[in-house]
């Protein structure tokens, strides 16, 4: 079981941009449960319906709190195209967030790698493939960019399913003027620490 929050790299304002982050729905979810929080809220103070000022309250606190917390904790990164600029929220402190931004040209190339596990009673065999961003001489940690799990039929060679995340990673990669490395030929670990 995977507990990190899901990575996709989506192209925006007329692919000009490349943004990474959680999916769309994960993204609306989170403010979804911060307006129900502030809902709740409102019932305490009367402007809807209530069934108890203090369940009300302690509720509203709550939700709210872990809306925000949940969008603070978020990591996010913007490689804008045309300016050849990056910036990277970086969440997970306890208090605040950190960025980091720089030029395109630290990049020094995108890498897809294949996760193994197995799923189900009968042991089906699944793999993650993982697109990565490197820096020039490490000067960053790797980027996960994008991420896709796929089933495999028992017997099937590792990169059988990796043909759509490829697609999509050479995409990026040109997109960004750097090599695309393919290593989803071979097993490799989760590259996400789940404590940071």
């Amino acid at each position: 079981m995977k507990l990190e929050t899901p990575a996709v790299a989506r192209f925006a304002g007329e692919d000009k941009r490349i943004v990474v982050g959680p999916p769309l729905a994960y993204l609306w979810f989170v403010r979804g449960t911060l307006v129900v929080g502030i809902a709740i809220l409102l019932n305490m103070f009367g402007f809807l319906p209530s069934p108890g000022a203090a369940w009300c309250l302690i509720t509203g606190l709550m939700v709210v709190g872990a809306a925000i917390l949940a969008e603070l904790s978020l990591d996010q990164v913007t490689l804008d195209l045309r300016e050849r600029r990056y910036r990277r929220r970086i969440g997970g402190d306890y208090f605040g967030q950190r960025t980091q931004h720089g030029s395109l040209d630290q990049l020094d190339a995108v890498q897809v790698i294949a996760e193994t596990m197995t799923i189900g009673q009968y042991r089906q065999p699944a793999v993650t493939y993982h697109v990565l961003l490197h820096w020039k001489q490490m000067a960053a940690p790797p980027l996960l960019l994008h991420q896709d799990t796929r089933n495999l039929r028992p017997g099937a060679r590792l990169n059988d399913g990796a043909f759509a995340v490829l697609s999509h990673a050479q995409r990026i990669a040109n997109a960004l003027k750097v090599p695309l490395y393919d290593n989803t030929h071979y097993a490799s670990p989760n590259p996400l620490r789940v404590f940071h």
